[in-house]
């Protein structure tokens, strides 16, 4: 009988805490997972994390112009990564995956500034509040605080500067991103960060020790000019960096492809072979040297993906298209500047969900959740699901769909 009500508070407390925008549809029935299955699942990406870094490592280390090259990166972007030294600390970040018969399968891997949906606090203690049907494990979910995972990157000294810094354009077009990262930053260290634009960020003796950056390299590739300082400071160990720029090379879907390739060629990932094939679909970067061995395979299983693509664009599903229009788009994807990856279909497993649209219409339905699961470390560190109301193959907020909680079982 309080239904609107129930979903009106998810809404507020969704908004409130930066997991819903005002045009999302709020998904009422949560997502219940099994608390040994996520812990498991969670310990596996932490080993899938470190096979990507070793990849990105090994490959840069042979020739890191022709790696970026191959990720679709202009040559202009190996100047500014200059000679590309990971740290041993995983970066903090976020996975979206998606349950098939055979289980769980990789979709992207979002990192650094990029990572939104870590706060569902209010939204859970909602839950807690008002329903008993979905109990959850004390501790397992909304209890730790958002960001949580970049403890391990925070600088060790209790006295240093914290500086959450973003794109001047962006950060006068929307603070409320840099707004939620300072306020999540406060609740892990007890102090409230500054927020600058990267043209105010100060360069002298008196430079911030540790610096969130909520841009991209993409955002330094557009503009160089502005960055140059920031850069810089970088490169000479003047600031402390939490999402350095290469985190960018994380994010990019051609990075999957390339883990399968070395995995194929046995180079050194034996080990790891049964994991990768396990959790990431097959995945091919579209060149020309293999367009011939895509177009061997059925369309219908495939999807088309911009490699720096994000937020469901440049997507293209082979199920949706004809054999015509399918090889049309792969030889102009070979023909792109950006590089272009094909991967194999998941097909998610369907459960029945409850969502509610803007306006306040309700809508039940069956429908595969795409989980974005956080990790610290080996750890689960809380996941929120997103769900297509009207059975859109491609489920984000682009395409309206709705937004709700993880419970653990």
């Amino acid at each position: 009988d309080d239904a609107e009500e129930f979903a009106e508070e998810l809404r507020l407390a969704g908004l409130h805490d930066r997991l819903l925008s005002p045009e999302d549809n709020v998904l009422l029935t949560p997502v219940i997972l099994a608390a040994d299955d996520m812990a498991d699942l969670s310990s596996r990406l932490h080993r899938l994390t470190v096979v990507m870094q070793r990849v990105l490592q090994n490959l840069a280390n042979d020739n890191t112009p022709a790696l970026l090259r191959r990720l679709g990166y202009p040559p202009e972007a190996a100047a500014l990564l200059g000679p590309l030294s990971l740290p041993a600390n995983l970066p903090f970040g976020r996975w979206d995956l998606l349950q098939d018969a055979k289980g769980w399968k990789v979709l992207e891997l979002n990192v650094g500034g990029a990572t939104g949906g870590q706060d569902d606090r209010l939204m859970q203690a909602i839950y807690d509040r008002r329903t008993t049907d979905h109990p959850r494990i004390p501790g397992s979910t909304g209890n730790s605080a958002p960001f949580s995972a970049l403890a391990q990157l925070l600088p060790e000294s209790a006295e240093g500067r914290l500086v959450v810094v973003d794109d001047d354009d962006e950060l006068a077009a929307s603070p409320l991103s840099a707004q939620f990262a300072a306020r999540s930053l406060c609740a892990l260290t007890g102090r409230m960060p500054d927020i600058l634009p990267v043209s105010a960020l100060p360069m002298d003796k008196v430079a911030p020790f540790g610096v969130f950056e909520l841009f991209t390299l993409r955002d330094c590739l557009a503009r160089p000019e502005r960055y140059s300082a920031y850069l810089t400071a970088t490169a000479t160990g003047t600031i402390g960096s939490m999402n350095p720029i290469w985190n960018d090379l994380f994010m990019n879907k051609g990075l999957m492809a390339l883990v399968h390739e070395e995995v194929a060629a046995g180079r050194k990932l034996e080990s790891e072979a049964s994991l990768v094939h396990a959790l990431i679909p097959w995945t091919a970067l579209v060149e020309a040297s293999n367009l011939d061995l895509i177009l061997s395979r059925p369309k219908e299983a495939l999807v088309l993906k911009a490699a720096n693509g994000y937020g469901g664009k440049d997507v293209h599903c082979g199920w949706t298209l004809s054999q015509s229009i399918w090889e049309k788009s792969l030889i102009k994807a070979v023909q792109e500047a950006d590089t272009f990856v094909v991967q194999e279909r998941v097909i998610g497993q369907k459960i029945p969900v409850v969502g509610m649209t803007p306006r306040g219409d309700f809508i039940e339905t069956d429908a595969a959740p795409v989980i974005g699961i956080f990790c610290d470390s080996a750890l689960y560190a809380g996941a929120f699901a997103r769900a297509s109301l009207t059975g859109h193959a491609i489920v984000n907020a682009h395409n309206k769909a709705a937004v709700g909680v993880v419970r653990l079982s």
